[in-house]
């Protein structure tokens, strides 16, 4: 089995998504599988060669971040290059999302147009991971993640030996559907204190945006 990943991540080997990618590749790795082909799509000749990388797949995991309930940009202009493949070679295409956000239900949006979308390019959807929670992995303890390396590992072992993602694990990944009624209670605790906020706000005073946080430009003006 040849395994084609391609990463839209736009941190590239520094993101969350370049880990999950690892550990994800080391459980295929350790099936005795074939080759693997890594792209990422953080740049216009990088997309161009990933579009090529893509007709000649013949099995396809796809990985990126989830920004503001939706895949980053690059991902999507990325998809928009991709011309559809022969369906008789039944290609196998398969995702990961990753998001900060807690909450499974935040990606499932997104995971509803993914089960579509290697029907739409003559493929076959081998299964979408969902992850939530993952912005503190870069600065957690290492064994905080634990569970969620050795369950990308599992991803891998098992796409190598059955070419797909078992729905056992895939459930094991996504955790809660909705953040449990305690995690609330302290959220709205922080957020009373300011903690919350200061991922937010620490950046937008940084780049001089803090007194413009709530515009909204592109509301109707006049009433319309």
């Amino acid at each position: 089995m040849r395994l084609t990943v391609f990463n839209g991540s736009p941190r590239t080997t520094r993101g969350n998504t370049s880990t999950l990618i690892g550990e994800l590749l080391e459980g295929f790795a350790a099936s005795d599988a074939d080759t693997v082909e890594l792209h990422y799509l953080s740049s216009a000749s990088r997309r161009r060669a990933a579009a090529e990388a893509f007709q000649r797949c013949e099995v396809a995991i796809i990985a990126f971040p989830l920004y503001m309930h939706a895949m980053p940009g690059i991902v999507m202009t990325w998809l928009e290059l991709l011309e559809p493949l022969d369906p008789r070679r039944q290609v196998k295409i398969g995702f990961i999302v990753q998001s900060g956000l807690p909450e499974a239900r935040q990606s499932r949006a997104v995971e509803a147009f993914l089960k579509r979308l290697p029907g739409r390019l003559g493929g076959v959807h081998l299964g979408t991971a969902v992850r939530g929670g993952m912005e503190a992995m870069q600065f957690a303890p290492a064994f905080m993640f634990r569970k969620v390396r050795r369950a990308f590992r599992q991803l891998g072992r098992q796409l190598a030996s059955e070419g797909r993602f078992d729905e056992a694990t895939i459930a094991e990944l996504a955790g809660h559907e909705t953040m449990p009624g305690w995690r609330r209670v302290v959220f709205r605790l922080l957020k009373l204190v300011g903690v919350a906020d200061r991922c937010w706000h620490h950046p937008l005073k940084k780049n001089g945006a803090f007194e413009r946080r709530l515009d909204a430009p592109y509301a109707p003006q006049g009433g319309v």
